[in-house]
């Protein structure tokens, strides 16, 4: 017999209603060797309630799911991935995730995800991916992060964030990467990333950033890679760079600046393309077309 079992839970309470909405894509499968959950494209409302305790991998994407009830997960124990993106959830409790101790990839892009709560993902040990770009996430509560200290990476963008509180990341101090590209971000606070001292690399491009505070940057100590292109950034201040290490590459532009333009108060630190000068403090930027954005290394 074959180890690859077809389970069609059409026939089961849980997805009596649910139909094939898009048939060269459905899947509605259990492998039992690699222990693989398959329910995508069956237009789903809610989560099967038969999911094999011993699944490590589970796949309910592009259905129609809009709640994620206290406990649906609990005995999937031993799952290291959930994928979720694709559907149409807004609710997210407290304990909807309770039981996935093992978890270390959850996928939640393109759902309708309005916040993030207080400690909504305090049950996940050993998380480090968590996908939540393309939902309509416009605040993240400060203590949103607090029990996943294992995270590595973190996609935020595409959202309606306006603000973060200092604070936020804090717990978060294994992160490596972190996206809020395409947000609606106008100014980074003193402190903003405090925490985040292995991230490599963020991603702050295509907001509406016009300031950045003096510590905006404080605690990114590994940071190698700092995107600010598509903003609408004037002027900075002479300390936004101070504290981060060296080489940093610095990716910038301006949205509506047709030729690129350089003003700089130069030193001995920062490399100024086809400049022939160095400089370390910005004092003016009216830099390059949105399609080219300019990279600078420091040295």
């Amino acid at each position: 017999m074959s180890p690859f079992i077809s389970v069609f839970l059409g026939f089961l309470t849980c997805g009596m209603n649910a139909e094939c909405v898009t048939p060269s894509f459905c899947r509605d499968e259990y492998n039992s060797t690699t222990k693989e959950f398959y329910r995508t494209y069956w237009g789903l409302t809610e989560v099967p309630t038969n999911i094999p305790a011993e699944a490590l991998e589970v796949d309910l994407q592009h259905n129609s799911i809009s709640s994620l009830p206290p406990g649906i997960f609990g005995h999937l124990s031993q799952c290291t991935k959930l994928s979720l993106e694709n559907n149409r959830i807004i609710l997210i409790e407290s304990d909807s995730f309770s039981g996935l101790t093992a978890l270390k990839f959850l996928f939640l892009w393109r759902n309708n995800i309005p916040n993030l709560p207080a400690k909504i993902f305090k049950h996940f040990k050993m998380l480090e991916s968590l996908d939540l770009w393309q939902n309509d996430i416009s605040s993240i509560d400060k203590e949103a992060f607090t029990g996943i200290k294992s995270l590595r990476y973190l996609q935020l963008f595409s959202n309606r964030i306006a603000h973060i509180q200092s604070g936020t990341f804090g717990p978060l101090g294994c992160l490596w990467f972190l996206s809020l590209a395409d947000n609606g971000l106008s100014s980074i606070q003193n402190d903003t990333f405090l925490g985040l001292h292995s991230l490599r690399t963020l991603h702050l491009d295509g907001n509406n950033l016009s300031l950045v505070h003096p510590a905006g940057f404080n605690g990114l100590t590994s940071l190698k890679n700092l995107y600010l292109y598509n903003n609408k950034l004037v002027s900075l201040s002479q300390d936004v760079f101070q504290g981060l290490p060296r080489p940093l590459k610095l990716s910038m532009s301006d949205r509506t600046s047709q030729k690129p333009q350089y003003y700089w108060n130069c030193s001995n630190q920062l490399e100024c393309p086809n400049q022939g000068m160095t400089a370390s403090v910005f004092v003016r930027l009216a830099l390059i077309p949105e399609k080219e954005p300019q990279k600078i290394w420091f040295d």
